[in-house]
């Protein structure tokens, strides 16, 4: 993006025209989504992206987690590349079933759990999952999860720290 002002008010002092537009802030946190919108007389841009985002991909499958909370003890796992309209298995760091999910479909919320075998998500007709994953923090105020999606094809596994900023 370009500053394309042409008057001492627009932007700049008139010394830089087209210059590239900068911005500063804080480090974002891994995982960590940064929105900004761009507003003019007429137009409205929002814009979200993730600078430092937790992503992993293996056979053409991708997974990554979204912050959903300060500390990451809330994290949207966004998964794609998946056969379609298949079942695909969500598992933790110990091979299991995560503590609590929500799945997110367009046709509301479904998935079916075992404890050894993980959660059982069935991908959209695009081959992409969205799962809400609450991170056990029961006797801990830190902590590491790693979750894994199990697909004939493919098993992406991504690993995030929870509790800290």
């Amino acid at each position: 993006m370009i500053c394309a002002g042409r008057t001492p008010e627009q932007c700049h002092s008139g010394d830089r025209l087209d210059a590239p537009i900068q911005f500063s802030r804080i480090k974002p946190l891994k995982g960590e989504p940064m929105r900004f919108i761009f507003i003019s007389k007429d137009l409205k841009i929002p814009i979200s992206f993730i600078p430092d985002p937790v992503q992993s991909e293996d056979n053409g499958c991708k997974l990554n987690a979204v912050r959903l909370s300060a500390k990451f003890e809330l994290a949207l796992i966004e998964g794609m590349g998946f056969p379609p309209d298949a079942e695909v298995r969500l598992m933790n760091s110990n091979g299991e079933s995560p503590e609590a999910v929500v799945i997110l479909d367009d046709k509301g919320v479904s998935a079916t759990a075992d404890k050894s075998t993980g959660v059982v998500v069935k991908t959209d007709a695009r081959g992409a999952i969205q799962a809400t994953l609450l991170n056990k923090t029961t006797g801990s105020t830190t902590g590491s999860e790693v979750v894994q999606v199990i697909a004939p094809h493919c098993s992406p596994k991504i690993q995030y720290s929870w509790g800290v900023f």
